[in-house]
């Protein structure tokens, strides 16, 4: 494999054809300047050369490169130049020309593993050209690689998305109220999904379907359809809604390393809402809208009651979907109500209760794409919690164990995260937050501790903004609430003095006065508080791509972990 490289004019063309694979071969390419770049794939070289030469978006480009190799075939290409669509977009050394992520990541092919590990090798390529800011293993555990807007979705994903862009039409086409939900459990893709959808309507015209289109493609269909429509009625104001306070923070910035303050305005919180209308409005983690129950405090309770009587909507009955209902001609609710966990969260009977009088069409997402357990995993996760009596499962090559002292978990998840990164340690909120307000700096200086374990001692997280790739991040203790909707490699969980399990009886018996959520346990009865803590360790333990590290504090949970792990 290696990089051939040309002036992009007609004198680099002439010679790109004399090149042994320059012509009628598959190749990825190049076109840059020292701001832009265009990322593409071929099977003639110096025919798409000629044919960019041609085209006036490239006009400014200076320099094309091509990497040649012997092996490449048309399904490797299409995946490679997925993946260096997406890892150019995150690395920023350059501004993308490409207004998607290429043509295809979706489908499987012959030796498809062999290609994906060319993808580091061509990257290292890059940079020895001077190509590129970052090192591999440090982009693909960023935020703007993961949920990269370059992000091609797999056959399911894509259907969904399909599916939906055609339901957002036709209730814009026809005036009525519409809903469509995207029902789909950790690790599914409905971030990816969204962020997706969100991308694509904003640059709608951009994409480059033609008059002439092939009438047995959907897409092409479909997009021409939104085309004619955006012509005639304008570009559709969109919002995209992330309830989260650290996933809205950490998707602003991405959004704004893609497209700019445009784009990075697009995404709001739900209180944003209530100030002006919309056309569609995505909402990523629905089943994380509140209502007026057990708010973060008085500033909060205050905005909400604003927000509801500027919608002239009653502060006691009401809830963010109402107000998302009330502003958008149709909305996207990406939804897991078993990741609901607070009270303030809507429940299900309230969520249905307020998109009943609207045009509902649901879409589901099944396919695991998070957890190489797969979805057998996240369904065993379920079942056990749910106590029920089913067969000991194993999950292959995900990485999971249970360990009898903490600290040696603890070190574990610190020196997986020195060999792959992005692995982090998480706890049940059976601590208090003692070093609340205080820099790591100040808590070291300090000896504070939060976390007190026989004779071990940690911390709680010092930021709740984007925690997982804050600087000290390793070497805190995190919790769902700085953890959900977030992917991590390997996860260490510990569970707390809160949470046991009675083996005679079959239960788990909860500890109130050991949990500390204040927000969780407010005016709320005991079994809504039973499911709300164990909710939030189903939500911790899938997060981890590669794996999860377990410990317990009490006995008989320690106990229950084993029997099924």
């Amino acid at each position: 494999m290696k990089l051939e490289t040309y002036d992009f004019n007609s004198m680099g063309c002439e010679l790109a054809g004399q090149a042994s694979r320059g012509k009628n071969w598959p190749v990825v390419y190049l076109i840059h300047n020292q701001q832009e770049m265009y990322v593409g794939e071929t099977n003639s070289f110096q025919n798409r050369f000629r044919q960019h030469l041609d085209n006036p978006e490239r006009a400014s480009l200076t320099t094309i490169s091509f990497i040649d190799d012997e092996e490449f075939n048309k399904s490797a290409i299409l995946d490679i130049e997925q993946g260096l669509i997406r890892l150019c977009g995150a690395d920023g050394k350059f501004v993308l020309q490409n207004k998607n992520a290429g043509q295809s990541g979706m489908h499987n092919y012959f030796q498809r593993e062999k290609y994906e590990k060319k993808i580091p090798e061509i990257w290292e390529e890059l940079s020895k050209a001077k190509l590129t800011s970052h090192a591999y293993d440090e982009l693909v555990n960023s935020n703007l690689f993961k949920y990269s807007p370059y992000t091609t979705p797999t056959e399911e994903q894509n259907d969904v998305c399909y599916s939906v862009m055609k339901q957002i039409l036709e209730s814009l086409q026809n005036g009525k109220s519409g809903t469509s939900i995207v029902y789909g459990s950790a690790g599914t893709g409905k971030t990816i999904v969204a962020i997706n959808l969100v991308y694509t309507l904003t640059n709608i015209l951009l994409m480059n379907v033609d008059d002439d289109i092939d009438e047995s493609d959907k897409w092409q269909k479909l997009i021409k359809e939104w085309k004619m429509y955006v012509r005639a009625s304008g570009l559709p104001k969109i919002a995209f809604v992330v309830p989260m306070q650290s996933l809205n923070a950490t998707l602003s910035d991405v959004f704004y390393d893609v497209g700019g303050k445009q784009m990075q305005e697009i995404v709001i919180s739900p209180y944003r809402i209530a100030k002006e209308k919309y056309d569609i409005v995505i909402v990523d983690e629905s089943h994380r809208l509140k209502k007026r129950k057990s708010l973060a405090g008085g500033f909060e309770f205050k905005m909400f009651d604003e927000c509801c009587e500027s919608l002239g909507l009653d502060p006691k009955t009401s809830n963010q979907l109402e107000w998302i209902v009330q502003q958008s001609r149709h909305r996207v609710l990406f939804y897991d109500p078993s990741q609901s966990i607070k009270p303030a969260d809507i429940n299900p009977a309230e969520y249905n209760n307020v998109i009943q009088g609207t045009f509902i069409q649901r879409n589901t997402l099944l396919s695991q794409m998070r957890c190489l357990g797969g979805s057998d995993y996240i369904d065993y996760i379920k079942s056990i919690f749910n106590l029920e009596n089913i067969p000991k499962k194993v999950f292959g090559d995900y990485d999971i164990k249970v360990f009898d002292d903490v600290d040696q978990m603890v070190q574990a998840i610190k020196a997986k995260d020195r060999e792959i990164g992005l692995c982090r340690n998480l706890a049940g909120y059976a601590w208090k937050w003692v070093t609340k307000g205080q820099t790591a700096q100040q808590i070291v200086a300090g000896n504070l501790f939060d976390i007190v374990i026989g004779s071990y001692r940690y911390y709680w997280n010092t930021t709740d903004k984007n925690w997982i790739l804050s600087p000290n991040a390793v070497n805190e203790i995190g919790c769902v609430h700085t953890s959900q909707g977030y992917d991590l490699n390997i996860v260490g969980l510990i569970f707390g003095n809160e949470i046991d399990w009675d083996e005679r009886r079959n239960c788990f018996i909860i500890n109130e006065k050991e949990f500390y959520d204040t927000k969780v346990k407010m005016d709320s009865p005991e079994l809504q508080i039973q499911q709300h803590i164990i909710n939030a360790y189903k939500v911790m333990m899938t997060r981890g791509i590669k794996g999860c590290y377990m410990y317990a504090c009490n006995p008989g949970m320690q106990k229950f972990l084993k029997k099924w792990f």
